[in-house]
Parts: structure tokens; sequence; C-alpha cells
């Protein structure tokens, strides 16, 4: 990764109390330190946190950061990045000022480049005091960031916004409770989340499939996991997918969410499943050339087996009346 421009600036609230800034009017200079810094947190927002999925509000009148982003995008300068996010700065403010419990702290901003691809990370991080042992040997309490509790950020895929305005290209920390990305900073970024439930449902049922792949399952244990992942989701309204991650497998509880949000997976926490397309986890249909089949996925692998080698789709002791049809048309 590529570190384009980054700046940090306090915003400070407590509860009850209006929030106040202290805006910093240079860009961080590049350093091992700074680096090191972006790695682990961006490390620890693509493997740990849960996310969730959104796009930019149509309303750009209301929604203004969007516009300023793109001013940003425009010109492509430092200055326009530090202006940018000196407006972003002020946004926040005014959001935070609304909710009486919210708390503030050190807004990160950073632009940086992945394999070509340009993206805008934004985070607030606080501190908390710890203990040191200093070079005398003496114990003393010393200030450090909480990396471990990263609760509030998001992530812009600056390319699917320009290309693909009405997909999703933003994705935000959505774990639960206090780990949830705050409403006045969804609000201030003017998130609209993306709540298409076939469409996650039927990323779902991809990563699932990927993910049989890469263990390296048997037909059999490829069957396992999908009725698993089907009998979790069916009935229910909201998916968690760290129950699910749990349900997948006992002995490694994080294992399949971790593969999830390691991949290009478009799945958000808390969605609702699509009935229609769920059914695809226990039900194979397909047709071409004139031809459908339809059957359980459970007989895949015994009842009806593929022999990619030889081009050939095989049912194992057909029914009689499929038998008689085909001999009747024979």
């Amino acid at each position: 990764m590529e570190l384009e421009y980054a700046i940090v600036h306090d915003l400070r609230k407590e509860v009850g109390l209006a929030p106040t800034v202290n805006p910093r009017q240079a860009l961080l200079g590049e350093s091992e330190s700074l680096s090191n810094l972006f790695q682990s947190l961006h490390g620890l927002y693509k493997k740990k946190a849960t996310k969730g999925f959104g796009r930019f509000d149509t309303d750009t009148e209301t929604f203004r950061f969007s516009t300023h982003l793109n001013n940003f995008l425009d010109e492509g300068t430092g200055q326009s990045f530090i202006d940018f996010t000196l407006t972003s700065l002020n946004i926040l403010k005014d959001r935070i000022s609304t909710e009486n419990l919210a708390r503030g702290g050190y807004v990160l901003f950073i632009s940086y480049k992945e394999e070509e691809e340009s993206f805008v990370f934004i985070t607030v991080l606080r501190q908390t005091i710890g203990c040191v042992i200093t070079d005398t040997l003496d114990i003393d309490e010393a200030k450090h960031l909480e990396m471990d509790k990263l609760h509030t950020g998001c992530q812009i895929d600056i390319a699917k916004w320009q290309n693909n305005p009405t997909e999703q290209y933003i994705t935000f920390i959505k774990g639960r409770g206090t780990e949830t990305t705050p409403q006045y900073f969804l609000k201030a970024i003017g998130c609209d989340e993306f709540a298409n439930s076939a469409h996650q449902t039927q990323e779902l049922i991809r990563a699932v499939s990927d993910y049989a792949t890469a263990q390296n399952y048997s037909s059999e244990q490829k069957q396992v996991l999908r009725q698993k992942v089907y009998d979790y989701c069916e009935g229910r309204d909201n998916i968690k997918l760290d129950s699910l991650s749990q349900t997948i497998s006992d002995e490694e509880p994080q294992k399949f969410l971790e593969f999830l949000n390691e991949g290009d997976y478009k799945v958000g926490n808390g969605f609702e499943p699509h009935k229609q397309h769920l059914t695809k986890l226990r039900e194979i249909k397909a047709t071409g050339e004139g031809i459908q089949l339809k059957f359980p996925a459970a007989m895949l692998g015994n009842r009806i087996t593929l022999d990619e080698q030889r081009n050939r789709v095989m049912i194992n002791d057909p029914p009689e009346n499929i038998l008689k049809a085909l001999r009747d048309a024979s």
C-alpha cells in the first residue's frame, strides 16, 4: 500500500458538553511510525472488524461530505486534502454536538493506493493510560492509542464510487453495541447503508462456496457446511456474522468470519436474508440449451455426480418415472 496524504485532528467531546476541535494545519510527514500505525489500523479494520456497507446519500445539499471529497479528488493536491479534512472535521463537530453521550477522539484521515486503486480511510482513535517501564527501570504511566478498540471508522473505494455510484463502495465498522460505528459519524459522511437483501444473500452463498473450496472440503463436507448455513439463516430477520461463523465451527469460531472479511465479499453484519436466494444452499437449479436441472444439493456427489474430465453429469439410481419417460421418448 502506498500512502499519499495523512493528517490527524483533535475532536474533543465530553458527555453533556459542546464539542471543540483542535485542527492540524499541515500534513503528517512520511515516517516509519505513521506507516506502522496505518498498517496496524488497516490490518485490524480488514481482519477483525465486522463491516457494514453503504454508499453516499444522493441528497448532497444535506450531506456535503461527498462534495468536499470530490473537490479534493479533482485537485489531488496536499492542500486540497487538508481543506477536505478540515471541512469534514467541522461536519463531524456539528453532527456530534447533537449526540449527548457521544465521545470524540483523534480523527485520522488517510488517502492511499492499493494495487493502483485509490482509497480514503477515516477512523476515530482514543488514548488510554497504561504502565511502562522507564530506562531507569521505574514503573510509570504513559498515554497510548487504544489500538485494540477500533470502533469508529470507514473506508471509501474511490474507483467503485466513480464507476458504479449506485452500488456499495463504503465499508464501515458494524459490530455489536459500543463496537458499532456511531450514527453521528455515518451521518457526517452521508453514508446510506446498503441493504439489498438479495445481493447480500448471494454474496454470502458465494463466500460459503469459496470457503469450502479453500478448506479442501469433500462433497459431503460441502453439503454439511451448506446445510449448517441454511439452518442458521432460515427464519431469521437478522444475520449476525460472528454467530454464523461460530455455528460453522465451534473449534474455530472466527475462521469463517476472518475468511469473509479478508475476501471481497459484500456482506454486511445484521442483513436480512433473501428467502428465495437462500434456498440455493439446499437446492441446485440450472438451465441451459433446453435442459433443466433441479435437485436437492445433498444429492450432489452421490445420486448426481459431475465428471469434469469427460464433461458429463450422471444420475445414479434414477427414479423409475424418469427412466420410463426416457424410454418412451426413445
